[in-house]
């Protein structure tokens, strides 16, 4: 499990109920990556990424973290709005 999210200064991130999105994308690839951080502590909780098998961005989380319904919709509405970004290009 990773130490925590906040190593440095992010460039791009965005904040839900208890969670916050944090870019770790490679400017050479053409989708984007997010890691996914506790809001209170920085904790490591998982990935958001490019899955092609299904087409679309998926979350790949931690071993042993659990999720309420309230930080779980609101990682599948960042990814819903990832993918609406995606459409537009």
């Amino acid at each position: 499990m990773r130490e925590g999210c906040y190593g440095s200064i992010p460039t791009f991130f965005t904040m839900a109920k208890w969670v916050v999105f944090v870019e770790d994308s490679d400017p050479k690839q053409k989708t984007k990556k997010f890691l996914v951080c506790n809001k209170d502590n920085g904790s490591y909780l998982g990935v958001v990424k490019w899955f092609g098998s299904f087409r679309q961005y998926s979350f790949f989380p931690e071993s042993d973290c659990v999720f309420e319904k309230t930080c779980m919709r609101d990682i599948a509405d960042f990814m819903d709005k990832l993918m609406q970004e995606r459409k537009k290009v």
